[in-house]
């Protein structure tokens, strides 16, 4: 049949996909954000960590760095802190040697905090998520 536009690639369409998923994720997000955290201030983005670390262990999950934004001068201006679960593993492409398929851990959890550096030098709290898909483990 004759088509009037570019069929799209197969990378195209994963690629596509994904963005649906990450938009769909950040508006879901914003949905769940917890306006009753006040707003701590950090040092540093390892001192940030530490506080939503102690604060996931308190509540029984884990937590990963996942993505942040740096400057010009490699200094990093936005960080997101996210539960253990938050998203879903890459299917592998290209596996040459099949291995025993691992248990699925991740189960797009949206539990957050995304810091952001501010102009006194600081890191600010700009999202705080404090709902989660799953089962809590065994706080420590």
């Amino acid at each position: 049949p004759n088509h009037n536009h570019q069929l799209a690639t197969a990378s195209t369409m994963r690629m596509l996909k994904a963005k649906k998923i990450r938009l769909k994720a950040r508006a879901a997000r914003e949905n769940l954000v917890d306006d009753t955290v006040r707003t701590p201030e950090f040092g540093s983005e390892d001192e940030a960590y530490e506080f939503y670390s102690m604060y996931a262990g308190k509540i029984g999950f884990n937590v990963r760095r996942a993505s942040m934004t740096m400057n010009a001068e490699n200094v990093i201006t936005r960080r997101m802190f996210v539960c253990s679960k938050e998203g879903f593993r890459e299917k592998k492409r290209g596996a040459k040697r099949v291995k025993k398929p691992r248990p699925e851990t991740r189960t797009g959890c949206p539990a957050c905090m995304v810091i952001r550096l501010t102009s006194n030098g600081k890191y600010h709290v700009t999202e705080f998520v404090t709902f989660h898909n799953h089962q809590l483990g065994a706080t420590v």
